[in-house]
């Protein structure tokens, strides 16, 4: 079976190393985008599994730029995981409203994020 694919779109580009790094080491396919553009190029270019997306960037927040992705037939149910230093709670629920798998916290471990991946990638496979 193939590798699941995770797309990391943050403007932060050693959050972005970081992640991709603990993705691959751990058996996943990790692509990076530093900013929604590029990101959304990427996600419609070839649909990956789960998303890993920063809330607060330029240009396009985070929770605009899950709103877009599920404007787009290929992107509507790929799960997506909100990564943020915000924590304010109606933003997390701000996110949760829009279908987001899960909400991830910086700074974290890598353990929770992997977790988490996990996580959105089960919802994924359930249907639900």
């Amino acid at each position: 079976m193939a590798a699941k694919r995770i797309l990391v779109i943050d403007d932060d580009r050693n959050i972005c190393d970081i992640m991709k790094m603990a993705l691959e080491t751990s058996g996943y396919t990790a692509e990076t985008a530093y900013n929604p553009r590029d990101g959304m190029a990427k996600a419609c270019s070839n649909p990956p599994d789960l998303i890993l997306l920063d809330y607060n960037m330029p240009g396009k927040d985070g929770i605009a730029l899950l709103k877009d992705f599920r404007t787009i037939h290929d992107l509507k149910e790929v799960p997506v995981v909100m990564v943020s230093a915000i924590s304010m709670p109606d933003i997390v629920s701000s996110a949760l409203a829009e279908g987001v798998s899960g909400y991830l916290v910086k700074p974290f471990d890598l353990k929770t994020l992997l977790e988490r991946v996990e996580k959105g990638l089960i919802k994924e496979s359930s249907g639900m």
